[in-house]
């Protein structure tokens, strides 16, 4: 799939990323799955099912609001679905109808006009309800790189040559493009199939759940186990095969080992108490750099409000370890949004995840000027 020198740069620092050093002081969002439907996956609960397979994961699912058959949906747009991706998932997972540039979030009735489809690259619109913001090129998680299941049809069609010219289709965008994305996509190089192709992901899922963690053996016995003579050609990994994915957190904690960075206080300092930093800059256009110190491994959750105590946007990082972070909040609300110009209010938790009566909360300011 690679042409270039730098495509291949961009996939073998993503693979080395995310065997070596996922989410520098946070690894553990690699457990973490976000999964969307629409149309008749939806009516299915293929996500769900999935879902169930999955029981390692923590898995939030998105769909059509307010259901699969509406002939007006309003939820979720594909730039929403975006910038929810950017919110650090180690697993993506995507039951919608596809095709080399793009898989469905929403649309009228079962998959009819208008769509809303999230795209291989910003610039690329396949029919659908032009938006921004909806490309996989917007991906921020450079220091988070994910794996993606697709069921969608021919979001890689290498068998079919049925992608725009000059333009990346899905897998590559996810895996080429550039230091965002992931060094793996599992999907279809041909059509999928809505009835069928759930079934082989609950399979992969299975086995890695089980022990056969390497993506290759994983996809090759699914399709084996399954038994579906057409998927058995249609749908590939895009990555390398001994790639392993994570499961479980012993397996993060032995490939990493971030006990070792811990206890190197030369490299990683460590706040003797939480500490709520502060923000940088401030005030700040379009985004600033809230900083904050975890004495001890901890659950956080730092929440942004207006001025009126409205809930603008929420981050939360499961068992983040001990060591100054920072998050980065660009002025976007839950929906993707950008914000009017104004004061708002940011609020810190930390919870000590193995004393739970040791809890810390700060409060401090910031002001988006435009």
């Amino acid at each position: 799939m690679c042409t270039t020198a730098s495509e291949i740069n961009n996939w073998t620092q993503k693979l080395i990323k995310y065997e070596q050093n996922p989410g520098p002081g946070n690894p553990y969002y690699v457990l973490r799955s976000f999964l969307i439907q629409s149309d008749q996956m939806q009516n299915g609960n293929q996500a769900n099912s999935v879902a169930n397979h999955l029981s390692s994961f923590s898995n939030t699912i998105w769909e059509e609001q307010p259901g699969a058959n509406a002939n007006i949906p309003n939820s979720p747009y594909a730039n929403n679905v975006l910038a929810k991706m950017n919110e650090r998932y180690g697993l993506y997972g995507w039951f919608g109808h596809g095709g080399p540039n793009a898989v469905t979030t929403m649309s009228s009735e079962l998959n009819q006009y208008p769509r809303w489809c999230l795209n291989s690259e910003d610039n690329i619109e396949t029919g659908e309800v032009s938006e921004n913001q909806d490309g996989l090129d917007n991906l921020t998680n450079i220091d988070y790189p994910a794996i993606t299941y697709s069921v969608g049809c021919e979001n890689m069609p290498f068998d079919d040559h049925n992608t725009a010219p000059n333009k990346y289709n899905m897998g590559e965008s996810f895996t080429i493009n550039n230091l965002t994305g992931g060094p793996a996509f599992l999907g279809n190089t041909r059509f999928g199939l809505v009835f069928a192709s759930f079934h082989l992901f609950e399979e992969f899922a299975d086995l890695i759940i089980n022990g056969n963690r390497h993506l290759g053996v994983a996809e090759l016995i699914s399709k084996y186990s399954y038994g579906y003579h057409y998927l058995s050609y249609s749908h590939n990994l895009v990555g390398c095969p001994e790639t392993e994915i994570y499961t479980n957190i012993s397996q993060i904690e032995k490939r990493v080992n971030y006990q070792e960075k811990i206890s190197d206080k030369s490299k990683h300092k460590i706040p003797e108490k939480y500490e709520l930093v502060g923000n940088f800059p401030n005030p700040f256009n379009p985004s600033t750099t809230i900083k904050y110190g975890l004495p001890y491994t901890s659950d956080v959750k730092l929440t942004v409000y207006d001025i009126l105590g409205n809930e603008i946007r929420s981050y939360e990082l499961l068992e983040q370890l001990a060591g100054y972070h920072d998050i980065i909040w660009d002025s976007k609300n839950e929906f993707g949004n950008i914000v009017s110009s104004g004061i708002y209010i940011y609020r810190l938790s930390a919870l000590y995840v193995k004393k739970d009566n040791q809890q810390f909360t700060g409060t401090s300011k910031m002001i988006l000027l435009k």
